[in-house]
């Protein structure tokens, strides 16, 4: 991940979707608008894979996944690799015990519909507080930063 020029944040992000609608949503928004690199992969076991070996800078899962759950993934990411953010997209109601787990492993749980615009944002600063560190949020409101 980088800043460009224009003060926008880079990133590759793995999108772990087999709806078909999560995924033409995701790869439209964060692709095309956002400027986003993002690879989609509809098997989860396939992206744990990917995660091991390949660089990413976010995670977003789908909740209903088949062979696993986006809580079970974000659960093995927040356990193997917890610097790396997860966002999982949930497209219906969900138990909360599966909402409260969700919260506790997931650095954001987006609820669709999500405004493009919004979506953009909270990946940009997903990303971006991942890359500057957990204390990220409070160093913008720092009165000793220049402005």
């Amino acid at each position: 991940m980088n800043e460009n020029g224009k003060g926008k944040v880079d990133g590759r992000i793995i999108a772990v979707a087999d709806d078909p609608a999560v995924v033409r949503f995701t790869l439209h928004v964060l692709g095309e608008q956002g400027g986003f690199d993002v690879i989609h992969v509809a098997d989860p076991i396939t992206a744990i894979r990917r995660i091991r070996s390949e660089p990413w800078d976010l995670v977003l899962a789908d909740f209903d996944l088949s062979r696993m759950s986006g809580l079970d993934l974000a659960e093995w990411v927040s356990g193997t690799k917890p610097e790396l953010p997860v966002a999982v997209i949930v497209t219906r109601q969900i138990q909360p015990e599966d909402l409260a787990l969700l919260l506790h492993h997931a650095a954001e749980v987006l609820h669709m519909p999500v405004p493009p615009m919004q979506l953009i944002a909270i990946v940009t600063g997903l990303i971006w507080r991942a890359q500057v560190g957990p204390h990220a949020s409070t160093a913008c409101n720092d009165p000793r930063r220049p402005r």
